[in-house]
C-alpha cells in the first residue's frame, strides 16, 4: 500500500471509528400502539405485540380500522438495533399479558431466547417461518459471534432446536427488507389475525390481500429495474440488502462492515478498496441508521456514487410507512443503476 494512501486511509478511518452512530440508540421514540379499549383487560380485545417497527407497520396494514386486536410495538421505532436490544422490566409485563407476539424471526429476536421469556412460554408467530433463508456468510457469522458470544448463541440455540425455527446466527435476519418478502409476512399476519379476531376475520383477509398484492408488484418494479440495468452490482453498507438483492436479481459485490456500526480496519479497508476498484460496481449504499462517513470515504476513494437505502429499521410506525418506504427505495435504485456520472447520490 503506497504510504501515502496508507497515512489518508488511516486518518479517515480514525474519525469514522470515533463517530456517533445514529442507529443503535433509542432515537426518542417510544413504543407504538393500536388498540381497541384496554389490551389485555377481560372485556378488552385480545393483545398482540409486534417485536419491531416493519412487524408492527405490517401487522398495522393488516389491522386497518379494527379495534379486535389490542396491538403494540415492542422495540421502540427509534431504537434500530434489535440484535442487542435489552429488555426492560415493562417490556417483560407486556410480553406476559400477550395473547401472541408477532416476530421476523430469522434470528433477528435474540432477546426472545433468553432464559426469562422462554419462561413466559409465549405464543410466538415468527413471519420468516417458511420463507428461503439466506445462510449467513463466514465473515457475518464471525462478526455474529464476535459481538454476541458463541457460546450464548450455542446455548440459545440448544434449548431452541427441534421447534422448526431458523436459529440465531446461521441465516440472514433481515427478511423484511425485501418487499416480496414482506408480502408472504402480511399474508401470515392476516390469516394469525383471522384466527385470533374471528368477527373480523373477512377485514383482515382483505387488507393483508390488498396490501401484499401491492408489494408483490413493487417486487416487479424492483426485478424490472434490476433486469433493464447494464450494471447490477451494488456495494452495501452491510448485509440487510442481501434479500432484497437477491429477489430483484443484484449482485451484492461488498459490503463494509460485517459488523453494522463497526467500521474496518485500516488494512480490511484498503483491501475493499481495491476489490470495489475491481469489480467496478454501480453504486455505494448507505443507510439512515447509521453513519454514512464509511460509504461516502469508501465512494471518494474508487469514484462510484453514493446513494441511500432505506431498510425500515427506524421510521414512523403508522400504517402504509413501510410501503412508502420501499417506493422510495425504488426510486433511489432506478437512479443509482441508471446513472454512474454523480459523484455523491444522496
Amino acid at each position: 500500500m503506497p504510504r501515502t494512501f496508507r497515512r489518508t486511509v488511516l486518518a479517515a478511518l480514525a474519525v469514522l471509528t470515533a463517530a456517533t452512530l445514529s442507529g443503535c440508540g433509542d432515537g426518542g421514540q417510544s413504543a407504538g400502539s393500536r388498540a381497541g379499549g384496554d389490551p389485555g383487560a377481560p372485556s378488552g380485545p385480545p393483545p398482540v405485540v409486534a417485536t419491531t417497527l416493519p412487524v408492527y407497520a405490517l401487522a398495522l396494514d393488516v389491522l386497518g380500522d379494527s379495534k379486535g386486536i389490542g396491538l403494540s410495538m415492542l422495540v421502540p421505532a427509534g431504537s434500530g438495533c434489535p440484535h442487542d436490544y435489552s429488555l426492560s422490566p415493562g417490556d417483560m409485563e407486556r410480553l406476559a399479558r400477550a395473547k401472541l407476539v408477532l416476530a421476523n424471526g430469522a434470528g433477528l429476536e435474540e432477546f426472545l431466547l433468553a432464559g426469562p421469556v422462554r419462561n413466559l412460554k409465549l405464543r410466538v408467530v415468527r413471519l420468516s417461518d417458511g420463507l428461503k433463508l439466506i445462510p449467513l456468510s463466514p465473515e457475518a457469522k464471525a462478526a455474529e459471534e464476535k459481538a454476541h458470544g458463541a457460546h450464548e448463541g450455542q446455548e440459545a440455540n440448544e434449548e431452541h432446536e427441534g421447534h422448526g425455527h431458523a436459529q440465531a446466527g446461521e441465516y440472514n435476519p433481515h427478511t423484511f427488507a425485501s418487499p416480496g418478502n414482506a408480502a408472504r409476512m402480511i399474508e401470515t399476519i392476516g390469516r394469525t389475525f383471522s384466527e385470533l379476531d374471528p368477527a373480523n376475520a373477512a377485514t383482515y383477509r382483505a387488507n393483508a390481500a390488498a396490501r401484499a398484492a401491492k408489494l408483490d408488484a413493487l417486487a416487479g418494479e424492483f426485478a424490472a429495474v434490476a433486469q433493464g440495468a447494464s450494471n447490477r452490482k451494488i456495494v452495501t453498507l452491510h448485509n440487510v440488502f442481501d434479500y432484497l438483492a437477491r429477489d430483484a436479481g443484484l449482485e451484492v459485490v461488498a459490503v463494509i462492515e460485517t459488523e453494522p456500526g463497526q467500521p474496518p480496519g485500516l488494512g480490511a479497508f484498503a483491501d475493499l478498496i481495491e476489490k470495489v476498484r475491481r469489480e467496478k460496481p454501480a453504486a455505494i449504499f448507505s443507510e439512515p441508521q447509521y453513519s454514512a462517513k464509511p460509504a461516502e470515504l469508501l465512494g471518494r476513494e474508487t469514484g462510484v456514487p453514493v446513494y441511500e437505502l432505506d431498510p425500515f429499521a427506524t421510521g414512523k410506525a403508522e400504517a402504509g410507512a413501510y410501503l412508502a418506504a420501499m417506493q422510495k427505495n425504488l426510486e433511489t435504485l432506478r437512479k443509482a443503476l441508471g446513472s454512474g456520472k454523480a459523484a455523491d447520490g444522496r
